[in-house]
């Protein structure tokens, strides 16, 4: 499964341990795991402030419509 945390190379690590596949990304970003159908974005783990995670947020619930 490819996923994000955001950048932080520890959890990262862990997660690919685990068997996922880690993509490093900003705050506003997101990954789509297409055939899991899954998606995920660092907005609240990277956020500085609510505007920031808006961002990756408003990225992530387009991405999960589409999906469908």
């Amino acid at each position: 499964m490819r996923l994000t945390i955001g950048n932080d190379e520890d959890t990262a690590a862990i997660l690919e341990h685990k068997g996922a596949q880690h993509v490093n990304c900003a705050v506003d970003e997101i990954v789509v795991d297409t055939t899991h159908r899954v998606v995920t974005t660092p907005a609240y783990m990277l956020a500085k402030d609510i505007l920031q995670a808006e961002a990756g947020i408003n990225n992530l619930v387009t991405a999960v419509l589409n999906l469908v």
